[in-house]
């Protein structure tokens, strides 16, 4: 299978500073603890999980399309490097309990013990997806590192790895619960 060409990875580095941005302004803006405005609150983790399942898919999937953008397009020896990786291995466990039970419906939804056992994943996950991303900038060559961070500009959200992606900044599994197991209604 033929990979994407060279020329094709740097106006793609616009496409993943995109996820990225929307990433970080989504889990910047999620509550620690769930408001009143339900539907907010789940559009919010909605948007958060789209992207994240995306950003995973970029860091660990292998690939299955010509035309499918991954890590090491842009690192050639990204596999290698994250071989033995905890948060790598982390992120591939979650893609799979986030899109079993919080991205399209299941009877699994109802079993208490994997809600919460999911949510942890959730909470574990947006900090090794910040801790990968910044290693990921790390290996990246100083023109290529370019693309990003001049697309990454026109975010005004922090860093990952800054406050913002702390353990205090995160959602707490708590708001997660909220918007599983209750209607918006309730």
């Amino acid at each position: 299978m033929s990979r994407p060409r060279p020329d094709q990875l740097q106006p793609m580095a616009r496409h993943l500073a995109y996820e990225i941005g929307m990433w970080r302004w989504s889990e910047e803006l999620m509550p620690a603890v769930p408001t009143s405005a339900r539907l907010n609150d789940n559009a919010l983790i909605e948007v958060c999980l789209l992207h994240t399942g995306n950003l995973i898919d970029f860091f660990v999937q292998e690939p299955t399309t010509e035309d499918t953008i991954l890590a090491p397009d842009y690192v050639s020896n990204w596999v290698e490097r994250t071989a033995h990786d905890a948060d790598i291995e982390l992120l591939r466990g979650a893609r799979t309990g986030l899109t079993e039970l919080l991205s399209h419906l299941s009877t699994q939804r109802l079993e208490r013990a994997k809600i919460d056992a999911c949510q942890q994943v959730w909470v574990d996950a947006l900090l090794a997806l910040g801790r990968v991303w910044s290693r990921f900038l790390g290996a990246l060559s100083p023109e290529r590192r370019a693309w990003f961070t001049e697309e990454l500009s026109r975010y005004p959200t922090p860093e990952p790895g800054s406050a913002s992606m702390t353990p205090a900044h995160t959602p707490s599994p708590d708001s997660v619960v909220v918007t599983m197991d209750q209607s918006p209604d309730s």
